[in-house]
């Protein structure tokens, strides 16, 4: 039996070390082929900083909506096929596609880490985190950018924009299975009488 497990751990071992190593390939040929074979323009009406989730939604607008140019700007490399495939994404948390962002030391969470530090998967490359989130997508608390933006915008403008976006462009499911683990976690969080953060 202890040979079989052996034998286990050395072919996971190897696919994971593949899988690193196409990673890296992957990422340094984009970066050679963007740089000597792109032409960049003098001038652009547009330029976007970032490829992530709203940066892409904007490229997006701009390129199907007017006839202004514009130039996306992103750190990490193009996507591929693998990134495509969700199960996947938690193998590039951690890698030369990810920022490797943590938080700072939580008083409320982050129990089970070192130093009550979480770590925070953020995607370097187009697509940004939607590549590396299992696919799971959230608003966020709506009066976080009311805030964000000194309250220039309403709440229900805010609102207005996210549903125009999820309805239009990201093409969104409703969640679609639910375990037995996520109902257990939170009913044990209610039972330690954490509260529920609304929107």
């Amino acid at each position: 039996m202890l040979s079989l497990y052996c034998i286990q751990f050395f072919i996971f071992s190897t696919c994971v070390h593949i899988f690193t190593v196409f990673t890296y390939l992957v990422y340094y040929s984009d970066l050679v082929t963007t740089k000597y074979f792109h032409e960049i323009q003098p001038e652009y009406d547009y330029i976007i900083v970032g490829s992530g989730t709203a940066g892409s939604i904007i490229a997006h607008r701009l390129a199907t909506e007017t006839n202004y140019t514009f130039l996306v700007v992103e750190a990490g490399s193009r996507s591929n096929a693998l990134l495509e495939a969700p199960v996947l994404g938690p193998f590039f948390h951690g890698s030369i596609l990810d920022w490797q962002y943590e938080t700072v030391p939580q008083e409320y969470a982050c129990f089970a880490m070192k130093n009550n530090k979480c770590k925070l998967a953020q995607g370097k490359i187009i697509g940004g985190s939607s590549k590396l989130n299992n696919m799971i997508h959230f608003r966020g608390n709506i009066s976080h950018y009311v805030e964000w933006f000194h309250e220039k915008f309403t709440k229900e403008f805010i609102t207005e924009q996210f549903e125009f976006v999820e309805k239009n462009i990201l093409h969104l499911n409703d969640m679609q299975y639910q375990s037995e683990l996520a109902d257990a976690v939170l009913a044990a969080a209610e039972e330690l009488k954490y509260e529920k953060l609304g929107t």
